[in-house]
């Protein structure tokens, strides 16, 4: 086995490994736990939304009229584990025959933890609107614009980061 090979599978391993340990802690992370990724959500949220809210241990952001709350399962780890795989991956398999440089695994978790907070953000933000559906159900609707804002947003991600590294590879050489 050439050294490149060994790298790239290193490198997967790092990867999974990230992702493996990043889902273990949120299965049974409480909102006490979650709160590197809730807060920043949150003050997002209030920014947008103009409604405020605040922290309740093992509970997650209580709105002030409490009628809404943030708590782990609006986290949005799921998403970030996701984003984080399709950016990463991608990067590996399109340097499956050549060593990447390491660099590229915190720049993706980085990358996907901003794409997380915004993802999270527009959709609690559509959750408190004051959209209806008539004819889904609070859970249905709910499901529904989860699906569509994680959706759209991964999309948008893997767009961005295909554009995105085809320009410095253009410019720059540093992909090429």
């Amino acid at each position: 086995m050439n050294r490149s090979k060994m790298i790239w599978g290193a490198q997967l391993a790092v990867v999974l490994l990230c992702a493996l340990a990043l889902k273990y802690h949120y299965s049974t992370a409480t909102p006490d736990q979650l709160r590197w990724i809730l807060a920043p959500t949150t003050l997002l949220v209030e920014v947008l939304s103009g409604k405020s809210f605040e922290f309740e241990s093992y509970t997650g952001y209580m709105s002030s009229d409490h009628t809404f709350v943030i708590a782990a399962p609006c986290a949005g780890v799921n998403f970030l584990i996701t984003a984080f795989l399709m950016l990463t991956l991608r990067r590996l398999w399109r340097d499956r025959l050549k060593a990447s440089q390491w660099h590229f695994i915190p720049l993706a978790a980085v990358t996907a933890f901003g794409a997380t907070l915004i993802a999270n953000t527009a959709r609690i933000w559509l959750a408190l609107s004051d959209l209806e559906i008539s004819w889904l159900n609070a859970n249905q609707q709910h499901r529904l614009e989860g699906i569509v804002v994680y959706f759209g947003f991964l999309l948008l991600l893997f767009l961005l980061s295909w554009t995105c590294s085809g320009l410095i590879a253009r410019y720059t050489g540093l992909f090429s």
